[in-house]
Formats: C-alpha cells, structure tokens, sequence
C-alpha cells in the first residue's frame, strides 16, 4: 500500500533523484573513500551515508529537522561543523596524494606498501558527513511533507517518501563507488592513481571553503 497516489509518488521521485544527483559532501566523501581504499571503502561509505540519511530522515518525522529549519542558527552551527569535517578530510586527501608520489619515487616496493583503511572508519565518515550536511534536515522538513495530502496519514505516507530518497542515494552514491573505483584501477596501473587523492582533495577543500563562506549567523 502506497499510502499515496502513483503520480504523486513519482512526481517526488523526481524532485528527490534531482536531489540526489546533485553533486555535494556525500558524493565528494564516497569518491574520496573509493580512491583511498577502493571498491569496498566506497561502498561502506555508500552505508554510512545511508544510515546518516535515515538518521535525519527520523529526527525529522519526530519534527528536529523542522525545529532546525526554522533556527538559522543551528543550520549554521552544523554547516560550519561541516565544513570543518570536509577541510579534514580534503587535507588528509592532499596529503595522501604528496606520500603515495613520494612513495612510488622510491620504488615499486615502496609504493606497493599500503595499510587499507578500517571498514568502521569508512563507514563513520560517511555517517558523519551526512549528519553534519545541513541540506538534509531542510529537505526531510520542507519537501517531503508537501507531497503528503491533510487526509494521509502521515507516519507511514512520510516513511515511504523518506525511504525512497535513502533507498534512491544508496544506490546512487554505490554506484559512484562502483564506476569510480574502476577509474582509480585504471590510473593505479599506470602510476597516476596519486591523481585521485589530489583532485579530491582538492574538492573537498573547495566544498569546506563554499560552506564556509555560505554560513552566516544573523536570522
């Protein structure tokens, strides 16, 4: 049971995979784990946004991300904390792209050398990215309930639109995961794979500094 007519369904469907496909700190994040640690970094990154998304998603049904919504404040606190987490994250990028150049000047047994990344560690930093995305609540809290008449009922009619736009980035941000770590093989055959840790690197700094320069504390 849909809770809600067809069309409807499909029109959100469509609002939300534009959503999704918008390039931002979940699609920067998954690509950054893919080139750090491959296919399977970039998946449980995939997860973690997942969960982050779900995690929102709830806090909104229970009216946080409406709170949040109308407190510039607090959406400028978890943006700023936001930025502050893409900055990291991008400058240790930059600098695994400077160690695995240093590394594959060495020599091939030097560059061969490589500690993959903890799975917990991937998937944290897709959760925490998400839960610091400030988007997120805004979207759960503003879009989604206006596609859910006065005479729905609400709960599950809002679950399943929710639910459809985490189901939708899962596979959206998998993917990424998949297609990206395919490219990272690719260059990693012909020594260039420090590429990848740079130009995300770079992509992630230049997200932190447009969130940075977004946020502001006056109502």
């Amino acid at each position: 049971m849909l809770f809600l007519p067809l069309p409807t369904v499909l029109a959100y469907a469509g609002i939300a995979l534009v959503f999704v496909l918008a390039p931002g700190m979940a699609t920067a994040v998954v690509l950054r784990n893919t080139a750090e640690g491959g296919r399977r970094a970039g998946l449980l990154t995939a997860l973690g946004i997942a969960v982050g998304n779900t995690a929102w998603a709830a806090a909104a049904g229970l009216g946080l991300g409406l709170l949040l919504r109308q407190s510039p404040d607090s959406l400028n606190a978890l943006r700023i904390a936001g930025a502050a987490c893409l900055a990291w994250l991008g400058f240790r990028s930059v600098r695994r792209a400077f160690e695995v150049r240093s590394r594959q000047s060495a020599g091939p047994a030097a560059a061969a050398h490589r500690r993959p990344p903890r799975a917990t560690v991937m998937f944290g930093e897709g959760a925490v990215t998400n839960l610091l995305n400030p988007s997120l609540p805004v979207f759960y809290a503003a879009t989604v309930p206006q596609f859910i008449a006065a005479d729905a009922p609400f709960a599950p009619a809002f679950a399943l639109l929710a639910g459809l736009h985490v189901a939708m980035a899962l596979c959206c941000h998998s993917a990424y995961a998949l297609a990206f770590h395919r490219v990272a093989t690719s260059l990693e055959s012909r020594g260039l794979v420090w590429t990848l840790h740079a130009v995300t690197g770079a992509a992630l700094l230049a997200l932190a500094a447009s969130a940075a320069r977004a946020s502001h504390w006056n109502p």
